[in-house]
């Protein structure tokens, strides 16, 4: 069928991204060998993590379409209500979610939890769905003005 996206397709993106997780893996090791620190979200892990997790994404995209998508509607249509806000939660989470600690005095951690999701959402939200389209259209209105045509000075008499 047109648009079918087979193993054979993919076998020169892969076998790029496999050569990249074996560059980021030599980075590890010699990370490792010099007695660095080395931790699976910090530099040169943080990479080689990402990118296993790509490979590994594709080989389970090839898979599940093999399987007609089975589930696939049930188990991602749920996180459709997130997909307007969804770069701004990843562009703010760390900083929101991971490192926060403005919400220690509650001595709670799942109600803290809670109230650093809720806030990066409120945040999300008020960025991507009211800002965002605000500004837009003010920036789209400004670039799309006629230009002012500049004035000429009266001319003076000598």
């Amino acid at each position: 069928r047109a648009g079918d996206v087979r193993l054979a397709h993919l076998l020169v993106p892969m076998g790029s991204l496999v050569a990249i997780c074996a560059v980021n893996a030599l980075a590890v090791h010699r990370a490792l060998a010099d007695g660095s620190y080395v931790s699976a979200g910090v530099h040169p892990s943080l990479e080689l993590r990402h990118h296993l997790f790509a490979l590994m994404a594709v080989v389970a995209a090839l898979a599940w379409r093999r399987t007609g998508w089975f589930l696939f509607d049930r188990l991602l249509g749920p996180f459709q209500v997130l997909a307007p806000i969804s770069y701004v939660v990843y562009i703010c989470h760390y900083y929101f979610v991971v490192e926060a600690s403005f919400l220690a005095f509650l001595d709670n951690w799942a109600v803290e939890l809670a109230g650093y999701l809720a806030l990066m959402l409120a945040f999300a939200y008020l960025v991507e769905i009211k800002l965002y389209p605000l500004l837009q259209k003010r920036l789209l209105a400004l670039a799309m003005a006629p230009a002012v045509p500049a004035v000429a000075a009266p001319a003076t008499k000598p």
